[in-house]
């Protein structure tokens, strides 16, 4: 039985409701921008924050922002949640969300501050990518930031190992208002269609059988960062997606997703979505980090790295209306989660606008912070009681 819970587009849904001008926080307007006034001494602390994290390398900063929400930090830098527009609300995996902005995979690998990052503004967050074995990824250094809104990372899915995580995810308590995610994907050893598919299938099993606290499972099929080609089940009419679904489907006792690339044309965005609802699954990501050559700083030599932020935006957008035009085609309930170059609230209302029923967010919080998604909250919140909204 699907639990999915359909969504109208979101015009429809402003109609439904018949907004009145819900404020963006407290009365203040998308014009005037007012909500980021809002908070300003703890707006401060998270550019405080911020700061100190962008004087250290990439990497350690990472760490070392998981280690800071372990301690509480999270509690002092968070905003309250500003005042909704009631159509934000979703129904998805049994859950009632209360807005649809949720954070991506890549993260928490390792499933370290599940519980900081559920008591955030945020709806949910997506574990992982994790793999059978422990694997350490690529070399140091693997991540790069390149400002204004651009990340450069090749981790490489470096996790510990699918048998230390799940022991983290059964003690954690279920939350009814917020959704976990585990993003599962294969060992950088496995490269043949054949041991990519035993790999995922024995991770399958596994959750089978330990039953871990979560809501979804994502496949993570169009990582940049591993040694081979990232479209391997995109490629040949999508006969290895097909056997890889029929395979991983009587296997998997959660709902289940697919991470597809956005690099791919419109016809297969339309096979995917085909064969999506074909094998009964729960919804799609779209998309992923794209993989572009990066010459670091202080060397000469170009690495191939995958590229996340403000150069996906337009990729994110246009494979997301791909895919929405093929549900609505093929009329099928298929959720759709949006992710990739949402920095800002008006690229929120926009792919909620172009069919996604969840976003997820991650470079915009290493930019700029935890506000930024009561930024991104209010300025949709806004948009929607505007009659002039687009």
């Amino acid at each position: 039985m699907m639990l999915y819970s359909p969504t109208l587009p979101l015009k429809k849904r402003e109609t439904q409701h018949n907004a009145q001008h819900t404020s963006c926080a407290h009365g203040d307007t998308h014009e005037n921008n007012g909500c980021a006034k809002r908070y300003p001494i703890r707006r401060f602390l998270n550019r405080l924050a911020l700061s100190y994290a962008h004087s250290l390398d990439e990497e350690t900063a990472h760490a070392m922002s998981l280690v800071a929400l372990r301690m509480g930090l999270g509690r002092v830098l968070a905003l309250p949640r500003p005042s909704l527009h009631p159509s934000l609300a979703r129904t998805l995996c049994g859950k009632t969300l209360a807005h649809p902005i949720m954070l991506a995979a890549g993260f928490d690998k390792n499933a370290s501050a599940v519980a900081p990052l559920l008591a955030s503004p945020l709806s949910g967050l997506e574990v992982g990518t994790v793999t059978r074995q422990r694997q350490k990824g690529n070399s140091r250094p693997r991540l790069f930031r390149a400002p204004p809104h651009t990340i450069h990372n090749r981790y490489g899915l470096n996790n510990d190992g699918i048998d230390a995580i799940i022991p983290r995810l059964q003690t954690r308590r279920r939350a009814q208002d917020k959704l976990v995610g585990l993003s599962l994907g294969y060992g950088h050893t496995k490269t043949t269609e054949q041991d990519i598919i035993g790999d995922i299938t024995d991770s399958l099993t596994r959750l089978s059988r330990e039953k871990p606290v979560i809501d979804y499972v994502a496949l993570n099929l169009s990582c940049p960062n591993i040694s081979h080609t990232p479209d391997m089940f995109f490629q040949n009419a999508l006969a290895p997606l097909a056997r890889l679904l029929k395979a991983s489907m009587p296997l998997c006792p959660y709902p289940l997703f697919i991470k597809i690339p956005l690099t791919l044309d419109k016809e297969t965005y339309d096979a995917i979505t085909h064969h999506a609802l074909k094998h009964r699954l729960h919804g799609l990501i779209i998309g992923n980090s794209i993989p572009r050559p990066y010459t670091p700083p202080r060397t000469t030599s170009p690495i191939t790295c995958g590229v996340s932020g403000k150069p996906l935006t337009s990729h994110a957008l246009t494979a997301l209306r791909h895919v929405h035009k093929a549900r609505q085609t093929y009329k099928g309930q298929l959720t759709l989660i949006s992710s990739g170059g949402l920095m800002d609230g008006d690229d929120a209302y926009e792919r909620l606008n172009a069919g996604a029923d969840m976003l997820q967010i991650y470079t915009a919080l290493i930019y700029d912070g935890v506000p930024c998604v009561y930024d991104m909250l209010s300025t949709i919140t806004s948009r929607m009681a505007t009659p002039s909204s687009s």
